[in-house]
């Protein structure tokens, strides 16, 4: 019985999609729930990350492809330099080859941006927080309308 029990819970820890659970040990990662559904990027492959302060737009942005035609972005005001709560002032969310979701930067400008950021630790290569925003069809201009919840990032910047 208990031999049964054990190969039960192993079957059960070793089943589960990696996708639906982030690695606790990952150096830069990009994760959030895109009405519900987990988007997990991991890597330093295929993903971005500045803070940019010249121009008529400084900004700090992020983003993770997990393949050509999936992946989130984040743009939020420049880094202070401290942990601090701002507005997001864009994001992007691609799912598929002809489906993008934007606000904001990204998308439609007319349309207000729903979405905080919280950056809660950063130095002067690395920065990490939390995130959340809603995100609308054909690049912000549509009607649909996806939220992205329990973002965690950690990226490191140039």
């Amino acid at each position: 019985m208990n031999r049964l029990l054990l190969y039960f819970f192993c079957s059960l820890l070793f089943c589960c999609s990696s996708q639906d659970h982030p690695n606790p040990k990952a150096d830069i990662y990009i994760y959030a729930d895109v009405d519900g559904k987990p988007f997990r990027y991991e890597g330093e492959d295929n993903y971005i990350a500045e803070n940019y302060h010249a121009g008529s737009l400084p900004r700090f942005y992020f983003v993770g492809e997990i393949s050509e035609y999936e992946g989130l972005g984040l743009t939020v005001p420049p880094l202070s330099g401290k942990p601090e709560t701002v507005n997001v002032l864009g994001a992007l969310y691609r799912n598929s080859r002809f489906d993008t979701y934007a606000t904001g930067y990204h998308g439609e400008l007319d349309r207000p941006v729903t979405g905080k950021c919280t950056i809660t630790r950063v130095n002067n290569e690395v920065v990490e927080g939390t995130f959340y925003v809603d995100v609308y069809s054909e690049y912000g201009k549509g009607n649909k309308v996806l939220k992205v919840t329990n973002g965690r990032f950690r990226v490191r910047y140039n």
